[in-house]
């Protein structure tokens, strides 16, 4: 009988165990993705620079530039395939 060999860090050692591994990576990113359009829904409302956040205006801006950017830029993500490989959850 062979020994199992243990896999480490990205190395999966059979298809159920890299398909484990990439539904869990998709599935983080899907979530990730939905969290930042959160924010951004949010903090487009909210004014960053009143009690209890006390941002200054250049902060303020700074803040929801880089939320903006980066939901737009995960927006342009053609996620058709990513939700086939990440199945239902």
């Amino acid at each position: 009988m062979m020994p199992v060999e243990m896999s480490a860090g990205l190395k999966p050692v059979n298809a159920f165990e890299f398909n484990q591994q990439l539904g869990l990576m998709l599935r983080k990113f899907i979530d990730d993705k939905n969290s930042v359009s959160q924010w951004r829904m949010w903090i487009g409302g909210v004014d960053l620079t009143k009690d209890p956040y006390l941002f200054s205006d250049s902060d303020q801006a700074l803040i929801k530039s880089a939320i903006n950017d980066l939901d737009n830029e995960l927006d342009t993500i053609n996620m058709t395939f990513i939700n086939q490989l990440a199945g239902p959850f």
